[in-house]
């Protein structure tokens, strides 16, 4: 709350403790995404799609983020 009172447009946080290189791999493909296209809402979903893809994630590797947006 206090980043988007300091006027964030939105910000993404986890939900509970995350193993870390599961939150790296998560995060910078997130991060490149946002880093493209400026959504950062479509980037969270296209990178909780990705890891959904691959065999191998459990939903504790990516279903821990959760994303709030200034004004919804």
């Amino acid at each position: 709350r206090a980043f988007l009172l300091a006027g964030a447009r939105a910000v993404v946080g986890t939900t509970w403790d995350v193993d870390d290189d599961a939150a790296a791999a998560f995060f910078t493909q997130f991060h490149e995404s946002n880093a493209k296209t400026g959504d950062s809402v479509a980037a969270l979903c296209g990178a909780q799609r990705s890891m959904l893809q691959h065999p191998g994630r459990h939903p504790s590797e990516w279903a821990f983020a959760e994303i709030v947006v200034r004004g919804l």
